[in-house]
């Protein structure tokens, strides 16, 4: 089969936001036929290649791919070539492979660009990415920084001249219960302090939920602003 050539133009709007709002994290679910799709970006001025890179898990299945991305993403560019593996999993996941009525890939891509959200919650975020990690994080394990580290322990104030990275921050999404629709905001403020969070691989230490976390910022930094 030859690779078809499809731009998911609206995913525009969601991923402006996430670059522009400094909360670089894409995440949500389309279901469509027999199909669940998740579609992930981790957006990065660390790493330039992430801003590229799309991820999409085939929920049926149990497969994750990434997809190059072409164009200029501020114009509305996400241009992607669909090779025959890829083609062939969509089948799959759609569960057409017993025949049927014929299939037009094209118009199933077109389906799925139309139902690309244009605003996503980052409360959306969280629950598309705590349900799908645990199948997943094997193979995005260069996306996080010390991935088995997951029990939150608190804020971490960085010395002059070091950043917080977008590899840590972005567990908050992955491990903590309790998170609102406030993370983006908090993570703006955290970056703007030059403070990170603290992670461990000890399970027998209690992890913070969202609400301790702004409630020892609060206590220990608000002032300082």
């Amino acid at each position: 089969m030859p690779d078809i050539k499809f731009n998911f133009s609206n995913l525009k709007n969601i991923y402006s936001e996430a670059w522009g709002g400094n909360d670089p994290t894409i995440a949500f679910e389309i279901r469509e036929g027999a199909g669940c799709f998740v579609f992930m970006m981790f957006l990065s001025k660390e790493d330039a290649e992430q801003n590229d890179r799309l991820f999409v898990y085939f929920r049926n299945i149990n497969t994750l791919i990434t997809i190059k991305l072409y164009g200029s993403h501020a114009a509305g560019d996400f241009m992607a070539y669909i090779k025959a593996r890829e083609q062939d999993l969509i089948r799959q996941e759609l569960q057409l492979q017993g025949g049927g009525n014929p299939f037009n890939l094209e118009h199933f891509l077109n389906t799925l660009n139309n139902a690309i959200p244009q605003f996503l919650p980052p409360t959306t975020k969280t629950e598309v990415l705590q349900r799908t990690w645990p199948s997943i994080r094997t193979e995005m394990r260069t996306l996080v920084d010390d991935a088995h580290k997951t029990v939150l322990i608190g804020l971490k104030p960085l010395p002059e001249g070091k950043k917080p990275k977008d590899k840590t921050l972005r567990k908050l999404y992955l491990h903590v219960n309790g998170v609102t629709n406030e993370i983006g905001e908090f993570l703006n403020v955290i970056r703007s302090r030059n403070i990170t969070l603290a992670w461990t691989d000890d399970q027998t230490r209690t992890a913070k939920s969202f609400a301790q976390l702004l409630t020892d910022f609060n206590q220990k930094y608000r002032n300082q602003m």
